[in-house]
């Protein structure tokens, strides 16, 4: 007996195989108000780095993050978090299982990816690591996907337009900010100056606003004393050069800013009296 052939018309919906899965997108949505925390934070600590633990799973839409997040206790610079807390316990015995933290020197750019040390020391024991940039937008992200293979896991790694915020829908309360440490790094010989002449604070204001430090008192570390110690762009510019990492480069490169912009694009040889 012949079998019939069955052409593409005679075929249903009902014949064909059903494996029962369900493909999720690799993307993430974030709650807005979660945004808004996240960015309000890095707003108040300026310049560092800092953590927040946050809860997610996957949904149909993609990796879907709730509205939980505790902010642990940590020791923060610029380019440095050191937790207090342990984060394992949040992490496995109150299913905090999204660490994120922060790139101040990316500023705000989009684009920017995990350190070396991130990926080995942080983001191998969460499903989701989030990366934000120097005003709390998120860049970057891991998602860690368990494999059948017991222990191990695929790394799936998104980017800014893989990043979704919803609608915002409340007003943000931050809880936990007071957990959130600024360290000072003392580099060589540190002095404290007086700033008692208003005219010089407002000079200074704007770098000042990068240290944390008050009218009455600026503390320079070495190279804040060496900025200082410039008189003109050219010696500012002779100073970035000899920077050793991106964030110092950074710091020169804000105060020539600073200095053309108290001369309004042209300084006709004057100096610079920090």
């Amino acid at each position: 007996m012949k079998k019939k052939k069955t052409t593409k018309k005679d075929i249903t919906v009902t014949e064909i195989w059903d494996s029962g899965f369900r493909i999720s997108e690799a993307q993430i949505i974030v709650p807005h108000h979660i945004s808004e925390i996240i960015t309000e934070v890095q707003e108040r600590i300026n310049n560092n780095e800092y953590s927040i633990l946050l809860k997610g799973q996957w949904e149909k839409q993609g990796f879907v993050i709730g509205t939980d997040y505790i902010i642990p206790k940590q020791k923060v610079l610029p380019a440095d978090v050191t937790y207090i807390d342990d984060i394992s316990i949040l992490r496995e015995q109150q299913g905090y299982n999204v660490v994120v933290h922060s790139h101040p020197f990316l500023k705000d750019s989009t684009s920017g990816w995990f350190s070396a040390a991130d990926e080995t020391t942080i983001n191998i024991h969460f499903p989701c690591s989030l990366l934000l940039n120097g005003i709390g937008q998120i860049v970057a992200a891991n998602l860690n996907i368990e494999t059948t293979c017991p222990g191990k896991w695929i790394k799936i790694r998104l980017g800014y337009e893989d990043i979704f915020i919803t609608k915002p829908s409340r007003e943000i309360e931050i809880e936990g900010v007071e957990n959130i440490q600024i360290s000072t790094v003392k580099i060589g010989t540190q002095k404290t100056l007086n700033l008692v002449d208003d005219h010089l604070y407002t000079k200074h204001n704007h770098v000042a606003s990068q240290y944390s430090i008050n009218k009455d008192k600026y503390e320079f570390g070495e190279l804040e004393q060496a900025i200082a110690n410039c008189a003109t762009e050219e010696e500012l510019e002779d100073l970035r050069d000899m920077t050793t990492n991106v964030i110092e480069y950074d710091r020169v490169t804000e105060a020539i800013d600073i200095y053309n912009d108290l001369f309004k694009g042209g300084h006709n040889g004057e100096t610079l009296q920090w």
